[in-house]
């Protein structure tokens, strides 16, 4: 499979990690890679975001501009579409040493660029070693302040009016007082996980060669390191059982079929969660916002559900579809392991800081212990919620 990745790709890069970015950290989902799903199946991999710094706008707009016109006429069928496809890397953060090592070796000798692994682990400005997730761009709506131009008039699709400064993500009025940036609205669906090799641009916004990061092979049997069976060990002690306890991980100690097994069985639970979910009543707060802005509340109400009924429904089907063709979609263990991973992932909906962990990682068994993880802290949690609205229930009824 490591002969198979995609190499020597160039793409523009967002990258939100710096400290002056300006966006809410749970404000734009961190895509996860779905190049390796049927497109039937990859529905929940697609994205909405909201961009307002001009130098994000324009890496959008360098993603769609280097595509040809019969690519852009093809985009209204957002599924199965042929030929160059807009793409940018979503900049997540960088490896550690470690964790390359397989990955580094299999570099083709022509890759003269690569890195030692030490600058993977290093924290500098470079983003050299940096690790994302490309993901294909579906729409971008024009702000306010673009206008968008025929390719054939333009080398750019899109044209930034002069208040809208590239270098900076607010501007400032006559008075001192902030200019409110139009936004671009972006839809995207994941599709390979990256690491960067060579910089080509960095101003105004970088852009960078890449190649595929694949999972390292799995061990050929179950085995836990010296180091983790050190830090997991648990002493049985009379007078420390309590500590014990919270110490314990018990999802160290799986093997990776359970693993497997359970992984499934918690994105079977969620499905069945969503399924099950009673409609809620809108609180008066909401039906008076509604109706201040002309919005019948039970039509309202009935659309919510439906579009929750829909996306339950969808989800089933994904589910049916994933299980039963896993075996053609990841045929090795190591394919295996990464798509359950990443699947599990979308359906908990887990966030940034899960997607994350998992995307830096390049063992396929301990990403399913996170996942799996946060999955059954999820469904645990929507269980207590679950009893505790019975509870409620049975409790205002026997007052009557």
């Amino acid at each position: 499979a490591q002969s198979l990745r995609r190499r020597g790709i160039t793409i523009p890069l967002l990258d939100l990690t710096s400290t002056s970015s300006n966006y809410d950290e749970s404000s734009i989902i961190t895509p996860l890679p779905a190049a390796h799903l049927p497109p039937e199946i990859a529905t929940l991999h697609m994205y909405g975001m909201q961009l307002t710094a001009a130098i994000h706008k324009m890496m959008i707009d360098e993603a769609v501009s280097n595509v040809s016109l019969d690519s852009i006429q093809l985009r209204e069928n957002l599924f199965g579409r042929d030929g160059k496809e807009p793409v940018y890397g979503h900049v997540i953060g960088k490896l550690q040493s470690s964790t390359t090592d397989n990955n580094e070796s299999d570099n083709d000798s022509d890759n003269n660029n690569s890195e030692s692994n030490d600058t993977f682990s290093s924290l500098g400005n470079s983003l050299v070693g940096a690790v994302g997730c490309a993901a294909e761009i579906l729409i971008a709506t024009p702000s306010e302040g673009m206008n968008v131009n025929p390719l054939s008039e333009s080398d750019s699709i899109v044209e930034y009016s002069d208040f809208d400064d590239p270098l900076n993500t607010d501007s400032i009025g006559i008075d001192g007082s902030a200019i409110e940036q139009p936004i671009i609205t972006v839809l995207a669906k994941g599709t390979f996980r990256f690491i960067v090799r060579e910089m080509k641009q960095t101003f105004p916004y970088p852009i960078a060669i890449v190649d595929e990061l694949l999972d390292n092979p799995p061990q050929s049997s179950f085995s836990t390191s010296s180091e983790t069976e050190i830090q997991q060990q648990v002493d049985y002690d009379d007078e420390d059982d309590d500590d014990e306890e919270d110490n314990y991980d018990m999802y160290a100690h799986l093997d990776p079929s359970e693993l497997m097994q359970r992984t499934f069985s918690a994105m079977k639970a969620i499905v069945d969660q969503k399924l099950d979910t009673k409609p809620k009543e809108m609180s008066p707060l909401e039906v008076s916002i509604l109706e201040e802005s002309g919005i019948p509340a039970d039509i309202a109400r009935r659309n919510t559900e439906s579009m929750k009924r829909d996306h339950a429904e969808e989800m089933a089907a994904i589910f049916d579809i994933f299980s039963s063709s896993l075996i053609d979609i990841a045929p090795s263990r190591a394919e295996m392991y990464y798509a359950v991973g990443m699947m599990g992932a979308e359906f908990g909906g887990l966030d940034n800081v899960v997607r994350e962990k998992i995307l830096l990682t390049v063992d396929g068994v301990e990403r399913l212990r996170i996942v799996l993880q946060a999955l059954e802290k999820k469904i645990s949690l929507v269980q207590a919620m679950k009893m505790t609205e019975d509870i409620t229930e049975k409790t205002g009824e026997s007052s009557k």
